[in-house]
């Protein structure tokens, strides 16, 4: 059943997001959200996750989040 499936949250929201939070985090392709740790508890399905540990890891991950949203 769907009554615990979460919805993903928009592109620019998640960027938004992504841009203002602290170093070090997950990032879960599923529900476009920051998690704490892996696996994502809101998801129903295993799903990517990305490490954002550095600067250059979140550039990458705004990037990607950028082509999404075309």
């Amino acid at each position: 059943m769907l009554w615990g499936k979460k919805k993903k949250t928009s592109v620019a929201a998640a960027t938004a997001t992504v841009q203002q939070t602290t170093l070090p985090g997950f990032f879960c392709f599923g529900c476009r959200e920051l998690i704490a740790e892996r696996p994502c508890d809101a998801c129903d399905r295993e799903t990517e996750i990305f490490e954002v540990t550095t600067e250059t890891d979140r550039r990458l991950l705004v990037s990607r989040l950028a082509l999404e949203g075309t």
